[in-house]
């Protein structure tokens, strides 16, 4: 089986790739490949890195089934809280350029790392959404607040709903 997140090189470049098709979801496997793939980038820095995925969209969200059900305890409730919000701040935290590029629907988990890098470059047909509270969630890796950094306030785009690439949100 291929490994979900793959990073390649290509020169001073670095690309980190999300490929677990059809819906590109996340789950323990997911982490586990950014956590890697954020290891080899502080490891052997590059010039920049270009976060992207493959397949129809960006990611259609958590498999919330896969990661949540294993969750019996108050404690393993507060890992996985805490492994969420490591992600995008260890991206954040890169001392090089990062760049996220979206070319369709973006939920959850990849609109928060996105909100992390540097620049996110979209496509027309890019939809973002961070829409947990649809399954009872709330956005827990930092998108929210990321959100109202990068649209300069206001509550569009924590609204629970889809926007289109276009839109100032």
């Amino acid at each position: 089986m291929t490994a979900p997140v793959r990073v390649e090189r290509d020169g001073p470049l670095a690309i980190v790739t999300l490929a677990s098709p059809p819906l590109n979801l996340w789950d323990d496997a997911v982490m586990d490949g950014y956590e890697a793939a954020l290891d080899e980038l502080e490891a052997s820095p590059p010039r920049a890195a270009l976060f992207r995925a493959e397949g129809r969209v960006v990611s259609g969200g958590v498999d919330v089934g896969a990661v949540f059900a294993r969750i019996d305890s108050s404690a393993e409730g507060g890992a996985l809280w805490e492994r969420l919000l490591r992600l995008p701040a260890r991206l954040e935290a890169l001392p090089y350029p990062t760049v996220a590029s979206a070319h369709a629907l973006c939920l959850t988990a990849s609109f928060e790392l996105a909100l992390a890098c540097d620049l996110l470059v979209a496509a027309e047909s890019a939809r973002f959404g961070l829409v947990e509270r649809v399954v009872g969630l709330t956005p827990s890796m930092g998108g929210t607040q990321r959100l109202v950094e990068r649209s300069g306030g206001g509550e569009r785009g924590s609204d629970g709903a889809e926007h289109p690439a276009q839109s100032d949100a």
